[in-house]
């Protein structure tokens, strides 16, 4: 395991990326909810199709 410098750059460096990380991860939490309610429909939609199929 690579292990984290422990000066003022670093430092700075690391501040940068979890702002970045804070800044995006409510967006990209919103289209993970987005991508798995279309998996849901998805789903429920081959369901249906296979029933009809069947009938």
């Amino acid at each position: 395991m690579a292990g984290l410098q422990l000066n003022k750059s670093s430092l700075a460096r690391e501040q940068t990326q979890l702002k970045s990380y804070e800044r995006f991860l409510p967006s990209l939490d919103l289209k993970r909810q987005q991508l798995m309610a279309e998996r849901v429909k998805a789903r429920e939609n081959v369901r249906r199709c296979k029933m009809r199929c069947r009938t």
